[in-house]
Formats: C-alpha cells, structure tokens, sequence
C-alpha cells in the first residue's frame, strides 16, 4: 500500500502525546516557489494545479513516487517501514485530548475524521464555541479549529486521522496521521474513517449549529450593528482574472490578478504608514497619497460568473498599492 513518504525527518522512539496537540496541515508540491510563481506570471499562463500530497505535521506518504517520478525527492528506504515516516499520536485510554488543527494548506479546503473517534468542536478561530460532536469537519486554508477527542477504544488498537480534500476534489490526496494506543503493537491501521461526499451539502450543516459559549456576549453593544444602514460605508470587492494589453501593438500579452480591476503592488519607494504621514504632515488631511491607488467600491467591470475566467476575464485597469480609505469612526460593510 504504502512505498514512499516525503520526509526526512530521523525517526525518534514514541512517548505518550500531550493533553492539548498541535496538527498542521499542509499541501507539498513537487515544484518551489519560485518555479510557481514563475508559471503563475508567464504568458500564456501556468496554473500550479493541486498538490503531489497532503502533509500532518509535515509528514504523510507521496503517491507520486509510486510511479518513479521525481526519485530524487523520494526517500530510497521509504518503503520499509513507514509507520516510522507518519505522525503518530500516542495516548491513553480514558483521557481527553485537545487538538488543535490548522490548515496550512494553499488551496484546499481539506476534511478531517478520525476512525472510531467522535470529534467535539470547541473552538474556531480563537473564539471558544458550545460543544458540538461530529464525525468529521471541514476547514479552509488559514482556519484553525480546535476538537477533543476521547480515547475509549480498546488500548491495543490504531486508527487512522485523516485529511482529504473538499470542495476540490482530488480523491487520491490523502495526509495521514496515526492515533494509537499506549498498549499498541506498532501496525498499520486497517479501518478508514467515513468522509462525506463533496456533492453532499448536509456535510456542512455542524457549522449551522456553531454557538459562541461565552454567554455574556452582546451583540447589541456593537456600535457596528447599530449604525444606521444609510450611514455604512458598502465596498463590493469582486478579485478576479485580468488580461494586460501591449500598449503598442494592442494585442494580449499576459495575466494579472486584480481586485476590481485593481493589481496591487507592493510600494517600491517606502511603506504605505511612512508615505501617509508625510503627506499628511505637507498637505494635511485628507490628501492623495503617492503611489497608491484608491480602489473603487466596486468593480468597475461587469463580470460573467457562467464563463469560463480567462476567456472572461475583462482588460486590466490599472497597477499600484491599492488603499481604500475610511474615516475616522466610519463603519464598513466589505
């Protein structure tokens, strides 16, 4: 089943897992960085695709080896023994354990379930929820979730924690982790937890149930809510594809990323804070700010959401530091 993983870390004997455990998830590619982001600015343009593997504490097994492509980023005795090569979290029966997941990932929303384990949720984003128990949740790239799990199964078994993909479907992207008992012979699970569907939308309905627990939270104390609907400032932010123009030649020569109509470049001369003061300090307040580009409310170009994006993508506007400016006490709706 397993034959080559894409970690190099040394292998170091087991000892019982904290009460409370960090779980970072992530996406590997077999490309850098660089060589994306090459792609991503290339005429006619390069899409990274989805990712060769999925990582649990930047550790999980590579399908792409498999195949013998890209060796050189293989390990050559991958396949001996991978339990060593995955995360394992080992525990005791009869304690709660905390773990705290982030999904460090690109692109992927990605599903969590743990074999023969509820979840309860008890925290997203930093915010302390009521308790909710399920079999599987779903969390976005940058999100961060929090679950106990209880250890009463039997204390010589082994289950898998998985993450698959969601939303984007990629069946063959797995990361795998490994709950395991303190009475466990070292072995590799046989028994995969249930992960729904991506064309299933009840999956999603635990988020629908999600309560803050802090029951002197009022929302009506928020100036915010408050605010008469005539005195919000409305900005539609619609990011989206671009083509750039030859000026002179007028034919299509590339790709940019845009936000209403809007590319946004980092400011070559100083900080946005520095430049702000010292136009204000010349000119008083308001006043233009150099280098930068005040982004409309909304996009300036309509948008067909039933095509495809790049033979819908409208022509680019133009570049800066794009800033959107506020008031002071001025309330937003983005």
């Amino acid at each position: 089943m397993f034959r080559c993983i894409i970690i190099t870390t040394t292998y170091t004997p087991l000892t019982l897992a904290p009460l409370s455990v960090p779980l970072l998830l992530s996406d590997f590619w077999t490309d850098t960085g660089i060589q994306q982001g090459i792609g991503l600015v290339s005429y006619p343009f390069m899409w990274v695709n989805n990712p060769q593997s999925l990582l649990i504490n930047g550790r999980g097994i590579a399908p792409f080896c498999e195949s013998g492509e890209d060796e050189d980023r293989c390990l050559p005795n991958c396949g001996n023994d991978p339990l060593k090569q995955l995360t394992i979290i080992k525990v005791e029966r009869g304690k709660t354990y905390r773990l705290r997941f982030i999904n460090g990932a690109l692109l992927m929303p990605l599903n969590v379930a743990i074999a023969g384990h509820n979840m309860t949720i008890v925290e997203i984003e930093g915010t302390v929820t009521e308790p909710f128990v399920t079999t599987n949740f779903t969390i976005g790239p940058g999100q961060r979730t929090s679950v106990l799990i209880e250890a009463n199964q039997p204390t010589s078994g082994s289950y898998w924690l998985e993450a698959t993909t969601s939303i984007r479907g990629v069946p063959d992207l797995i990361g795998k982790a490994i709950i395991q008992y303190a009475d466990a012979v070292d072995a590799v699970p046989e028994d995969r937890p249930d992960h729904p569907p991506l064309d299933e939308s009840e999956s999603l309905g635990w988020i629908e149930n999600l309560k803050a627990s802090d029951p002197e939270w009022d929302p009506s104390s928020y100036r915010a809510l408050l605010t008469p609907e005539d005195e919000i400032k409305r900005v539609i932010l619609v990011p989206h594809q671009v083509k750039l123009f030859d000026k002179e030649t007028g034919k299509e020569k590339g790709m940019a990323w845009a936000v209403n109509n809007v590319t946004f470049e980092i400011p070559l001369s100083e900080p946005l804070l520095g430049s702000s003061i010292k136009a204000t300090v010349d000119n008083g307040w308001p006043t233009a700010i150099p280098d930068t580009v005040e982004l409309p409310d909304s996009p300036l170009s309509t948008w067909n959401y039933t095509e495809e994006q790049w033979p819908g993508s409208p022509a680019a506007g133009v570049k800066g530091t794009s800033v959107i400016r506020a008031d002071k006490d001025q309330v937003f709706e983005l």
